[in-house]
């Protein structure tokens, strides 16, 4: 289809390893759009980007209205696109758990077809009950009527989820911990890319948690209700830490 313009969804191909970019930059009639809302994780910004011939390229940029996006998108954007060193870490560390998870899921008994993203699928006509039973527990996942939509998140969070639906997963080769106490939540990883995201209700105490993250090379996600003090969120860290390290010395004894 010569006279057709064909255009590809790259949205989820860091998690994916196949492109068309190169046949696109060569074609005339394709173009590759992608977000930096996936990988990137950035989708606040609303912005991503297209690849294409220089032809196709100059037609687009024609056509496309004036200051479509903020400036301050367009300079992050511009600068993880500059540097994507933790995106390609982070999705290279989502295909591994995807695939961890995914085979646990079917050594289970599950249908959880092949996904190349950085979610898994289950299909179960029980999707809308086990959906509304996770959620009682505080374990979000997308229902549809006959399948789940399940995010891989970090091991200790996956483990959490495959646990309430009854399955033993095989042990990660990272070292993860999930913490949950009445006023807050720690999702870590201590070899992970050094993305983090901290919400105390102390702007002060968030950055600091945060820098700190990306020193070390943590995965951090932590949440914590307005009243939950400085030494309760500490607690909930440092146990995290020691659980996170004490899950490789499991997993080191557990190996032959």
């Amino acid at each position: 289809m010569p006279e057709t313009l064909v255009c590809v969804d790259e949205a989820y191909f860091e998690y994916c390893g196949e492109s068309v970019t190169q046949a696109a930059r060569a074609r005339q009639n394709l173009v590759v759009v992608r977000t930096l809302s996936k990988a990137f994780g950035l989708a606040g910004l609303r912005v991503g980007y297209a690849v294409s011939s220089a032809a196709v390229a100059r037609t687009l940029t024609e056509r496309r209205a004036p200051a479509p996006i903020a400036t301050t998108a367009a300079l992050l954007a511009s600068a993880a696109l500059r540097d994507p060193t933790t995106a390609i870490a982070e999705a290279a560390a989502i295909r591994e758990e995807r695939a961890r998870v995914r085979a646990a899921l079917l050594a289970a008994g599950f249908d959880a077809p092949v996904t190349y993203t950085n979610f898994v699928v289950v299909r179960t006509a029980e999707a809308p009950t086990l959906a509304a039973d996770l959620a009682r527990r505080g374990l979000v996942v997308r229902a549809y009527p006959d399948a789940l939509r399940i995010t891989v998140r970090s091991p200790s969070d996956d483990d959490l989820l495959l646990a309430a639906l009854g399955i033993e997963a095989p042990r990660s080769s990272r070292r993860s911990a999930t913490v949950i106490a009445d006023k807050l939540r720690v999702s870590l990883t201590l070899d992970g890319s050094g993305r983090a995201s901290v919400a105390t209700g102390d702007d002060d105490r968030d950055a600091h948690l945060e820098a700190h993250a990306l020193e070390a090379g943590w995965d951090l996600e932590l949440a914590a209700d307005a009243d939950a003090g400085a030494a309760e969120i500490d607690a909930a860290l440092a146990q995290a830490e020691a659980q996170a390290e004490t899950s490789l010395s499991a997993r080191l004894a557990a190996e032959p």
